[in-house]
């Protein structure tokens, strides 16, 4: 991560090695989101939009060359949808165990949306009392919960691992002292995707905040972002 950053900085030179060349091409790549592995989304049953339709492409990228990252488009743009069809093109590769965190007032519309569009996918929705951990590992595919959950049964949840989990309206997070905060950073998943359309509602370092939850150390620490980006403002 720190040579990519080195990269994008102009007129600064790196020495050539294999590692510099491998990351030459990955920015190169990062221009279109191409990649060499081939996604399908057939699981999905929904057409994207063409905007949406970049947008998965660009998810696929980050999966593939190991990364997280946000999903930022206004509200009404389908960022739902796009997570959706990443766990389609996901769940056609392997049957892997997903995550996807909410707030509760939309756990149940986050239910119906799953399965309606991804009726192959075996929702188990943990909430309410007679939720049961064991049933969704023996027999689920996907673990739909709320934010409050997270936060209670955080020493429970992070020994599970999930291939992907999905973070909607995640600048619920925004305080880094938070529990939500530390509740979602114990959660073991090869990648992280954060969902929302205001990353920063009221200060620059909300930010990297949930930066910090999807895809940790990319950021500096928090006196160095202070220095480069929120003082010069």
């Amino acid at each position: 991560m720190d040579i990519i950053r080195l990269f994008l900085l102009e007129d600064v030179k790196v020495a050539k090695t294999k590692e510099t060349e491998q990351t030459k091409k990955l920015l190169n790549e990062l221009q279109t989101f191409e990649t060499d592995k081939f996604f399908d989304i057939s699981l999905l049953k929904a057409s994207l939009w063409p905007y949406q339709e970049i947008g998965i492409k660009w998810l696929w990228f980050l999966y593939v060359n190991n990364l997280s990252g946000l999903l930022c488009d206004d509200m009404g743009l389908g960022k739902t949808h796009q997570s959706m069809a990443l766990i389609a093109a996901l769940h056609k590769e392997k049957s892997f165990k997903y995550l996807v965190v909410c707030p509760t007032s939309v756990i149940y519309h986050w239910e119906e949306l799953l399965k309606k569009f991804l009726p192959s996918i075996k929702v188990y929705v943990y909430h309410g009392i007679y939720r049961k951990i064991e049933k969704f590992t023996k027999d689920y595919d996907l673990l739909l919960t709320s934010y409050g959950i997270i936060r209670s049964e955080k020493d429970k949840l992070k020994k599970l691992k999930f291939e992907l989990a999905i973070f909607d309206e995640i600048q619920i997070a925004k305080n880094i002292n938070s529990l939500t905060h530390k509740a979602l950073s114990n959660i073991k998943a090869t990648m992280r995707l954060g969902l929302t359309g205001t990353p920063i509602e009221n200060y620059l370092i909300e930010l990297k905040s949930i930066f910090d939850v999807v895809l940790p150390t990319y950021l500096p620490s928090v006196s160095v972002f202070k220095e480069f980006f929120i003082n010069p403002i």
